[in-house]
């Protein structure tokens, strides 16, 4: 009887453990045991209940751009309503710019760490992160009354202990001070913020996300949604009205979450003019700011600053785009019951297909949502990396060239090749497109950084340099095969 039991209960082990390891684990599950039963906060169907509840975070944010050093700091005020039934002690919030900080266990692991076969630009990403000094700064915070409060950082969470506990249906305010220096995206893989550089015209265009501490949600289910921030994964976030004043270089245009306070501090009077036209402009976007006026800014470089004023109402997050080489775009979309503002921001390199295709993609956003019971609020689309293999694509689809070479390139696919290079430590890249389903591949851009700083002067004249010649080559064609590749690296992934 003994052996029986101990037989039955080793291949019961054996057989959960091999129900724990099969690919299929989970996915025919019933998903009555993923979601919580009803009870009085929701309904079996899904929908809020009689007594349902849900916690609010409002923020009153100042923000600084520190073009020179790629920095923002800020102090903010959060106004925090515990809709819950339960008495809160301490406080849960996000510091999702901690995620790239060396103290991290995952530090450099978006490629799963060192491992016998990397090449060497996966390495670079491993490597080139080292030195720079990732995540918050938390100066102080305070409560209502200026007393410090106590907070222990763990990598991207931060618990707040209160100093008395806040009571059901009660709202609270805290501040907080801090500062980060900004993710160059060349140095960390899978960064969905941070700043671009173009070298042809020495300015920069930053995107700004997960950028300041704000609440995680508390919620009947999970309680503290605590989880720590994984690059790609996406937090559930409290909703909340939001006051955020942004200051950065005078010759900057911000694009933001929320709608514009002060365009009178912020725009010329022609650009105002241009806003209020484009707000009643419903089948064309409007030019608010110029590819000339753009020019002109990227030229000027001015260090005194101006303070761009936003507010947004009931939404979940805010975030924001800054730079002088923006040009922007704007027309208005009519809903059933409002009005909503589709925007674009982009650099000249973006032309023409920015300037023809964004906006209408957002207002074709839009137009997929008509009908439905949502308020949406003014909605932009920035540029930051510009896709050049999309460009292409799209500019010659939009008429500029539809053929190449006999090949229809709207029937193009497309794909990044990189290299391993000789002569640098940087990264190096080709493109390529195949059109029309052929085995011919066609390159149509590039970058190394030895090639560009070493032996531009050498190099051909015919040789494209995406740095400079990024609109000429939209416009111009394709370049082939044998036209292009820095001596200095050789192609590993074909």
């Amino acid at each position: 009887m003994k052996h029986l039991l101990i037989l039955l209960i080793a291949l019961f082990s054996f057989s959960t453990s091999q129900a724990q390891t099969q690919p299929w684990q989970g996915k025919f599950e019933p998903i009555d045991n993923m979601i919580a039963p009803p009870n009085t906060y929701r309904t079996a169907s899904g929908a809020p209940g009689r007594e349902y509840w849900q916690q609010r975070a409002d923020y009153k944010i100042k923000a600084t751009l520190d073009e020179k050093n790629n920095m923002i700091s800020g102090e903010e005020t959060i106004t925090y309503h515990n809709n819950s039934p339960d008495d809160l002690s301490y406080l849960w919030i996000q510091l999702e710019q901690n995620v790239n900080k060396k103290e991290n266990p995952d530090f450099g692991d978006a490629f799963g760490g060192v491992r016998d076969n990397m090449s060497t630009r996966q390495m670079q990403f491993l490597t080139r992160a080292i030195d720079f000094p990732a995540g918050y700064t938390i100066k102080y915070i305070k409560d209502n009354s200026g007393n410090e409060m106590k907070a222990l950082v763990n990598n991207t969470m931060m618990k707040v202990m209160l100093n008395e506990p806040l009571k059901s249906g009660s709202t609270m305010n805290f501040s907080m001070a801090w500062s980060y220096h900004i993710t160059d995206r060349s140095m960390f893989l899978l960064s969905r913020e941070g700043y671009e550089y173009f070298p042809e015209d020495d300015n920069t265009v930053y995107l700004i996300a997960h950028w300041f501490p704000r609440m995680a949600v508390y919620s009947d289910t999970e309680g503290w949604q605590n989880q720590q921030f994984q690059r790609l994964g996406e937090f559930a976030l409290e909703f909340g009205d939001y006051e955020v004043e942004i200051s950065v270089p005078e010759d900057h245009i911000v694009a933001s979450t929320g709608r514009l306070q002060n365009s009178e501090s912020v725009l010329s009077k022609k650009q105002r003019q241009r806003l209020a036209q484009a707000e009643k402009s419903f089948d064309k976007p409007i030019m608010i700011v110029t590819p000339e006026e753009a020019t002109s800014n990227e030229k000027s470089k001015t260090t005194k600053l101006k303070t761009w004023k936003f507010h947004a109402e009931n939404v979940r997050d805010f975030a924001f785009a800054s730079s002088r080489k923006f040009i922007w775009d704007a027309q208005n979309h009519e809903f059933s019951d409002h009005n909503t503002m589709a925007m674009s921001f982009y650099p000249k390199e973006g032309l023409p297909v920015w300037s023809e295709e964004s906006t209408k993609a957002v207002v074709a956003a839009f137009e997929q949502v008509t009908g439905k019971k949502i308020i949406i609020p003014p909605h932009f689309d920035v540029t930051g990396a510009i896709g050049v293999a999309i460009l292409a694509k799209r500019s010659m689809a939009a008429g500029q060239k539809t053929r190449f070479k006999g090949f229809d390139v709207r029937n193009a696919t497309y794909k990044l090749s990189r290299f391993i290079c000789q002569g640098c430590t940087n990264h190096c890249e080709i493109r390529r497109v195949k059109i029309d389903g052929e085995k011919k591949s066609l390159y149509y851009g590039g970058r190394c950084e030895k090639w560009e700083t070493d032996d531009r002067k050498k190099a051909d004249n015919n040789i494209p340099n995406l740095f400079n010649k990024r609109t000429e080559m939209l416009m111009e064609g394709f370049v082939e095969k044998k036209a292009w590749k820095p001596a200095c690296c050789q192609i590993i992934d074909f």
